[in-house]
């Protein structure tokens, strides 16, 4: 078993080990390590790069796109401040805040959903990745991209340019198979009587084809509810 593997099993992360190789070569990518994460809402992919943050013990700083992001809203963000004139005041963006932090310590700069920002963003990204530039409102920063690992995830909204995709890794993801399911919740929850039809739940979810079925965190607050309520259970509710 893998190193990665047997790291990301002990922060309840499980992953096959052709997708432990994968994560491997991702970690080992240059200029730029990382990868671009595809695949199903529900398959883990959001939450891949995050519990090997904490196994490896890396600072993660984490985006989350939304509809129309756009270059400025990576660079900078704008919070509530009682004392600036305005009421708002503008802090690093993720990515500006990413580049800084690899200048001194290792750092996983996570961009949740990139497919939602607006094409232009690609050849900004494109840029940063190649070069680890930033130059913003007559500012400029230089990651240390032996300090930084780039995840990207991405669920099929819009397609990426082609220059961006070849800069990292693509790792697939698809929904786990139910023998993995089945050792996750028997570590969670071991010899619970109803894991079994926790597992059926969770394939009757895939068999339905949902948009997105079951996750092993749902499956184990399910057996949480039932062990709390025991008889009063009621799986519908």
């Amino acid at each position: 078993m893998s190193t990665i593997k047997i790291a990301l099993k002990n922060e309840g992360y499980f992953l096959t080990e052709a997708k432990a190789s994968a994560v491997e070569v991702a970690l080992a990518a240059r200029p730029t390590a990382g990868a671009f994460l595809f695949g199903p809402a529900g398959a883990g992919k959001s939450e891949l790069p995050q519990a090997l943050g904490r196994a490896l013990g890396r600072e993660v700083i984490f985006f989350q796109c939304f509809p129309g992001t756009r270059e400025d809203d990576l660079l900078v963000k704008l919070i509530p401040h009682d004392e600036a004139i305005s009421g708002i005041m503008a802090v690093d963006g993720a990515v500006l805040e990413a580049a800084k932090a690899s200048q001194n310590r290792p750092v996983f700069l996570i961009l949740d959903e990139w497919d939602k920002t607006r094409p232009s963003a690609d050849s900004f990204l494109l840029d940063f990745l190649q070069t680890g530039r930033i130059r913003f409102n007559g500012r400029s920063c230089t990651a240390d991209r032996a300090n930084l690992t780039v995840w990207i995830t991405m669920n099929d909204e819009r397609e990426l340019s082609e220059p961006l995709l070849r800069r990292l890794p693509l790792i697939h993801f698809s929904h786990l198979p139910t023998d993995l399911v089945r050792k996750a919740l028997q570590i969670s929850h071991p010899d619970h009587p109803f894991i079994s039809a926790a597992l059926i739940l969770y394939e009757r979810c895939l068999m339905a084809g949902m948009a997105k079925p079951a996750t092993i965190q749902e499956l184990r607050q399910l057996l949480d509810a039932i062990t709390l309520l025991g008889d009063r259970a009621d799986w519908d509710a």
